[in-house]
This record gives structure tokens, C-alpha cells and sequence, in this order.
């Protein structure tokens, strides 16, 4: 995989799946064991479906959110993207850290502050 297509995939991710909610795509886009870390949170998001629930929760609760990615950096199997979410009058921002594999997501590690 290379940096671009890395890149490419999260962008993806986000357009499609957290901004469109086209959950069909995590098949496509996410690994089966996935593992998702949220901050400092000890709870983790596992597996495709858990994904989903993960992103149907949050849009559930905030149904005109749009994450934005304002700065991207990818290296070998890694894809760092510092990001900006809105809804509801709200402001988020963040960093995502995304472990690749095959051109999927494997595992990510989320750190955010807000609202705002």
C-alpha cells in the first residue's frame, strides 16, 4: 500500500461512511478484527459490526454531523489525520491514527477535544 492510497482509503472513510453513513462501505474499508481506541477511554471498538454500531450511535445522536480533514500524513502502514467534526452547533477536534492492512483499516487510536 502506498502513502497515497492510504490516504485515499481514510478519506473515503470519512466522506462515505461518517459523513454519508453508507455503513455498507466498512466491509470494503475496515479489516474484520478491526480494534478501535478512543482516547482515554478504556472502552474499544471491535470488528466490523462494532464499527458500525460505533458510527451509527454518533450519528444517531447527531444526525448533521460532518467531520472535515484539515491535515493528513501517511508513512509505510500508518495514516495520521487531524480532524475537525460539527454538528448540532458543536465543534470537535481531533487526531486519528489509522493502522493499514491491504489497503483496510486494522486498528486506530482517536484522541479529541470539545465540544466547543
Amino acid at each position: 500500500m502506498t502513502a497515497a492510497h492510504g490516504k485515499a482509503a481514510i478519506r473515503r472513510f470519512i466522506d462515505d461512511v461518517w459523513n454519508a453513513g453508507e455503513l455498507d462501505l466498512v466491509d470494503e474499508l475496515v479489516c474484520a478484527d478491526y480494534i478501535g481506541h478512543h482516547g482515554l477511554r478504556s472502552e474499544q471498538t471491535r470488528g466490523r459490526d462494532g464499527l458500525r454500531r460505533r458510527v451509527s450511535e454518533v450519528r444517531r445522536a447527531y444526525p448533521d454531523l460532518e467531520v472535515r480533514i484539515d491535515d493528513e500524513l501517511a508513512e509505510e502502514d500508518r495514516v495520521v489525520a487531524r480532524w475537525t467534526a460539527r454538528a448540532s452547533s458543536q465543534e470537535w477536534t481531533g487526531v486519528s491514527v489509522f493502522r493499514m492492512l491491504a489497503g483496510r483499516q486494522a486498528e486506530s487510536w482517536t484522541y479529541w477535544t470539545g465540544p466547543r
